[in-house]
């Protein structure tokens, strides 16, 4: 991660998601830990794919998304990090990307 990464997230009002951006790596690996540790979290398959031409990941829970994360990339570093956990957006991913 770039020393001066930003974490976005999108939860929409409908799903429970960081409010405001994170800024610093320090920040940010904090909080995707804690996610991750969470006993709240369900077990996801995470699939890689390309989004919005860069790479990213879809979290799948049930065969259903629960998640995307998307990337921006600069010399080898991620420079911020794009979460989109609000439900009405992630019912536009198509359910195929799933049987791939």
């Amino acid at each position: 991660m770039a020393d001066d990464i930003t974490f976005w997230a999108d939860g929409g009002g409908n799903a429970i998601a960081a409010q405001k951006p994170l800024h610093g790596c320090k920040k940010v690996a904090q909080f995707l830990l804690a996610i991750r540790r969470s006993e709240l979290m369900p077990t996801i398959i995470p699939q890689v794919e390309k989004i919005n031409r860069q790479t990213g990941i879809i979290n799948f829970v049930d065969k259903k998304p629960q998640s995307v994360f998307s990337f921006e990339i600069i010399d080898e570093r991620v420079k911020s990090i794009f979460a989109v956990v609000n439900p009405d957006k992630l019912r536009l991913i198509n359910s195929k990307v799933f049987s791939k």
